[in-house]
């Protein structure tokens, strides 16, 4: 398998905007980009996530770990200096999805509010409900992606 840890994310800012600089010398497939960092797919089961900043990686590390219970986010591996690994989750994000069907089934709507609350009560301070923050998993079932900031314990 290719080191991961070969792999290096920054950010630098050109002409006014922030762009994302990805140097990838392993054959790992590039699946997800954001303002953190880059998410490239270990296998059938499992992504990582490098970042641009250390600290965003143990923060993810501790909100993936505070809702392990809850079923709505992946599933936690490992947490690294500046990388977590996670489930991959197989299916589109809610915003690609959308653009697709051009519909948003109900149940989505009560999905995306029950993962809310249960975010709220595991302790979730800042909660991320765009779109692209949100799988269409097997079965029509949502989970959350970057989950955002939890309190401090």
């Amino acid at each position: 398998m290719d080191d991961f840890k070969l792999i290096k994310v920054e950010r630098i800012e050109k002409k006014g905007k922030k762009e994302l600089i990805i140097h990838n010398p392993t054959t790992l497939k590039l699946i997800g980009e954001g303002s953190q960092g880059a998410v490239f797919q270990l296998d059938e089961d499992r992504c990582v996530k490098i970042y641009v900043n250390p600290n965003a990686a143990t923060k993810e590390g501790k909100a993936l770990e505070a809702a392990k219970d809850t079923h709505i986010v992946p599933r936690l591996y490992e947490v690294g200096p500046n990388y977590v690994i996670m489930e991959y989750l197989k299916g589109p994000n809610l915003k690609d999805y959308l653009k697709e069907t051009k519909d948003i089934p109900e149940s989505f709507t009560k999905q995306i509010i029950m993962i809310r609350k249960e975010l709220k009560r595991v302790g979730f301070i800042r909660i991320k409900t765009s779109i692209g923050h949100f799988v269409v998993t097997e079965g029509n079932v949502l989970k959350a992606l970057s989950c955002s900031s939890i309190k401090s314990v």
